[in-house]
């Protein structure tokens, strides 16, 4: 007889939600001070919970929102897959100098070049990969969202689109980006091909073009993951992000620079010198490591690399003296050519009080004292201090 216990696995096994999560790649796992819910905000159906280990529930539909919007892609949709996805992109560019992708729910499914669950899948890289592929227009046609389960993902589409066509002086290419209805889709009869020979080329391709390395991180994302969580270890880039920094190298650029958005893919640092007191909790909590403390024995170094920055914002967010912000804009340069740059250098002062090294800022400046010993809520004794007295003050000295 089937005990009941096999039942509930069983049908725990055949529930199982559309999208998988990689906890380890999470940034609330790498560290506690991390309290991101971009997933969460951007999920339509609540289907992501936080409490604990982040899991995704069986209230998924598999729109693919969570994917776009994680910086550090713990996401993943087994049964998509990118790899294949920008292969037909890539042929068709080859064959007509355009794309045009759709969701499955539209009525342009047979002229489509790639056809997306939901068209909220269509990140950056995705659309990237299209104009590096040769594309000089990239269409993006949007299915009947009224009473579509996954109508709420649409606005960040729509946002996505703008921002990438406001690249557009960076990145002249994506001047060819537009997201229409199904009335205004353009008619292009497409071919069924097979995917396999489209997936080959598209590799061939990539390696032709000087991608060898997005190429090989390619072929992991194009396997779909077979629903396997991937290891990511803290510090390492996902293969998503490397394969979108080797388009970003491939694309023609243009004079300006990129500008920063919130929910964008890449960021800039600035830092206020005087308020930055070296403690070094923005390098503790960059998932990624673009931001290092490397070893300086005369004083405190801060260095960033803007390509390994995912602008998951947890720098900004817990420097205790508000020294780090973004910058308005992102150098282009920074992130096709990789270079990291020394964001602070300051000599190491010794505390009046205590006597330790420490990093002085603009809050400690003026008393030459740490802040610990700058606290007298937490050091009472310590902040109410006079020096130690002199033999000649004793009073048995005197006597």
């Amino acid at each position: 007889m089937v005990s009941y216990d096999f039942l509930e696995q069983l049908a725990e096994r055949f529930g199982q939600p559309p999208a998988v999560v990689n906890a380890a790649a999470c940034t609330r796992e790498m560290t506690f001070l991390s309290r991101c819910e971009r997933c969460v905000q951007a999920c339509p159906h609540e289907a992501i919970d936080l409490k604990g280990a982040v899991k995704v529930l069986p209230a998924c539909t598999g729109c693919g929102a969570c994917l776009t919007v994680c910086p550090t892609d713990a996401y993943r949709l087994p049964e998509s897959s990118l790899g294949e996805t920008l292969a037909q992109v890539e042929r068709a560019a080859r064959k007509t100098g355009s794309a045009l992708l759709t969701c499955a729910r539209s009525g342009v499914t047979g002229q489509a070049d790639a056809v997306l669950p939901c068209l909220a899948q269509a990140e950056e890289t995705l659309l990237l990969g299209a104009f590096a592929a040769g594309a000089r227009e990239v269409t993006l046609v949007r299915g009947p969202c009224e009473g579509c389960e996954n109508a709420p993902a649409m606005p960040r589409l729509e946002r996505t689109v703008a921002r990438l066509t406001g690249w557009a002086g960076a990145l002249p290419a994506t001047r060819g980006l537009r997201l229409v209805s199904e009335g205004e889709a353009p008619p292009r009869p497409r071919p069924r091909a097979e995917v396999e020979g489209e997936r080959r080329a598209f590799f061939a391709w990539m390696r032709r073009e000087g991608l060898q390395v997005a190429a090989a991180v390619a072929d992991e994302v194009a396997a779909g993951w077979s629903g396997r969580p991937v290891a990511s270890p803290r510090g390492t880039l996902s293969p998503e992000r490397r394969l979108l920094l080797g388009l970003l190298r491939r694309l023609p650029a243009g004079e300006g620079s990129l500008p920063y958005d919130p929910e964008g893919p890449f960021a800039d640092l600035t830092v206020d010198l005087d308020a930055c007191d070296g403690s070094g909790t923005c390098v503790r909590v960059c998932p990624t490591e673009a931001l290092k403390q490397p070893e300086d024995p005369d004083g405190f170094t801060l260095t960033f690399q803007a390509s390994r920055c995912v602008n998951c914002g947890l720098c900004v967010e817990k420097c205790e003296p508000k020294a780090i912000r973004f910058a308005p804009t992102i150098p282009l340069a920074a992130l096709r050519e990789g270079a990291g740059r020394v964001a602070v250098r300051k000599v190491t002062a010794h505390c009046t009080s205590c006597g330790l090294p420490f990093v002085p800022s603009k809050a400690t400046a003026a008393s030459g004292r740490c802040k610990y010993c700058g606290m007298p809520d937490l050091f009472p004794s310590v902040a109410a201090a006079e020096p130690p007295a002199g033999p000649t003050d004793s009073p048995a000295a005197g006597s």
